[in-house]
């Protein structure tokens, strides 16, 4: 695995020419939300990449049906438990520099009111008590 030297040297930021928003859902009512249903998402990246998280089963059985499919995980999804307005500066990089400090790797992502995290199932726990120390 690359190191963190080897990830900025190769990053090459650059700005896409659309503008984006954020839209924001109603909620689904408790009652209707499944408790064996585990969250899921979709990103796709203007320069044509599209990557799903999906329960660790259902992203096997996709990826084996789909030439070229790469999986990565088992991770562990922790949200944040917290709305939060999407001016706020600072909070996903106290998280992530804290986690990195722990040695943690974690994939961020953030929707219109709520953060959350991917880490690596086996270092969940240990992710978990960094993140309560900050509070």
């Amino acid at each position: 695995m690359a190191g963190l030297d080897d990830a900025l040297g190769a990053m090459r930021p650059s700005i896409d020419d659309h503008r984006f928003s954020l839209v924001r859902l109603p909620d689904t009512p408790a009652s209707d939300r499944s408790a064996d249903k585990p969250p899921s998402f979709m990103l796709c990246g203007p320069d044509g990449e599209t990557t799903l998280c999906l329960e660790e089963g259902e992203a096997h059985r996709l990826g084996a049906s789909m030439e070229g499919a790469e999986i990565q995980g088992p991770f562990a999804w922790i949200g944040l438990g917290a709305d939060l307005p999407a001016d706020l500066v600072g909070f996903m990089a106290a998280l992530t520099t804290a986690l990195a400090a722990a040695d943690i790797p974690v994939v961020a992502f953030g929707g219109a009111r709520r953060d959350y995290l991917l880490v690596p199932s086996d270092l969940a726990e240990t992710a978990l008590g960094v993140l309560e120390a900050l509070r």
